[in-house]
């Protein structure tokens, strides 16, 4: 099995970071939070993982120093990386990230960790007390781990699942892309407004009765969020548009979104962002809050929002870049306990019975108030 194919690309990982700044309204700007840092556990949990795939030494050995009585626990680079994931690592990453599931290389290593439910303490009782714990016997577990999980890695399960989890995330690419690419077919220029709307916190917001929100609410606030658009003049040249809800431990549940709308009609894409999260506010109530990306489109290192010509391909290009954002992360970690209730969503393409004359791109229509999830 090719390991190699399972580390995320720097594009994936620039993404996850954006997802997880909280909002401060009162500012107008984007805060870190402690996500941030169970993020990073993450991605060197990934990298370890991959690492462990390649080596074959021998991580963990007793040792004892010239003129001393007491033994000791001698690891190199990859075993101390080893012993952190453990001590740390593990537990930091489960905090922060109790709705989702991960890449399988990273779920292999909580799955089998799980499996040992003293190693944990053991592994944390030898940090701070040395002398109290067996050396022999840990150093012996520890090797077992390291060896267990390399003996998965190198198994059939471990490529079927990684298999599996691509495939599921480039159909989402693939119908996405189609999706846009037919929008740009059927329209000389589109209008791209990206917003994130979310949820105040429970720091942020003064009512001491508001509580985080579920995934069901997140869901059923995006429905009624949706239904409002046919009465809105807002939305009249609303054309397509894609959505996926993340979550991150502070920040909560919130929803990304990409709204297209028929460049020949509207301009002025920073007022439509506001706008759409004002309509926001309208929808949740004072404990809304949202961001609009396209008022910071310099600060993006790939700008695929705005006004886009459908000739244009470096915007569109771009545009693709941010698509592959949303779909591709879902290959690093995902939310789980869905049920039957898409994360990701896009609106439908709806081919029209009569044939119109004209250019090509002219030979369907998009209705955007139907919503397509998957």
């Amino acid at each position: 099995m090719m390991i190699d194919n399972a580390k995320m690309p720097p594009e994936i990982f620039y993404a996850l970071d954006e997802s997880l700044l909280v909002n401060d309204p009162g500012n107008a700007q984007r805060i870190r939070t402690e996500d941030k840092d169970a993020l990073d556990k993450v991605k060197c949990l990934n990298t370890l993982m991959i690492a462990l795939s390649r080596n074959r030494d021998v991580l963990f050995q007793v040792r004892q120093r010239r003129g001393q009585p007491r033994l000791f626990m001698r690891r190199g680079s990859l075993g101390e990386i080893l012993f952190r994931a453990i001590r740390v690592d593990a537990l930091k990453i489960c905090e922060h990230f109790p709705f989702h599931v991960f890449d399988p290389l990273v779920e292999c290593f909580l799955q089998h960790l799980n499996a040992d439910e003293s190693l944990v303490s053991r592994v944390q009782m030898y940090h701070e007390h040395p002398d109290s714990v067996d050396v022999f016997r840990l150093v012996e577990d520890l090797n077992e781990f390291a060896n267990g999980l390399r003996l998965f890695m190198a198994g059939s399960e471990m490529a079927k699942r990684i298999k599996i989890r691509r495939q599921a995330s480039r159909d989402l690419y693939q119908g996405s892309l189609n999706y846009i690419n037919y929008l740009f077919e059927r329209y000389a220029r589109l209008l791209v407004v990206r917003v994130d709307l979310s949820f105040l916190t429970p720091s942020q917001c003064h009512d001491r009765d508001w509580t985080p929100v579920t995934f069901e609410d997140a869901l059923a606030y995006r429905e009624r969020f949706t239904r409002s658009w046919k009465r809105e003049p807002l939305f009249e040249h609303l054309v397509g548009y894609v959505w996926k809800i993340e979550h991150g431990a502070l920040k909560g549940f919130h929803t990304h979104w990409l709204f297209f709308f028929d460049g020949s009609k509207v301009r002025e894409d920073m007022t439509l962002g506001h706008l759409i999260g004002e309509h926001w506010k309208v929808i949740v109530g004072s404990h809304a809050t949202y961001w609009n990306c396209n008022v910071y489109k310099t600060q993006y290192r790939h700008l695929g929002i705005g006004q886009i010509d459908h000739a244009d391909q470096t915007k569109r290009q771009a545009l693709q870049r941010v698509v592959q954002y949303l779909c591709k992360v879902d290959d690093f970690i995902s939310l789980k306990h869905t049920g039957r209730r898409r994360a990701f969503g896009r609106g439908w393409i709806k081919p029209v019975t009569t044939v119109k004359r004209g250019r090509p791109r002219q030979t369907a229509s998009t209705d955007h108030t139907t919503d397509r999830s998957g």
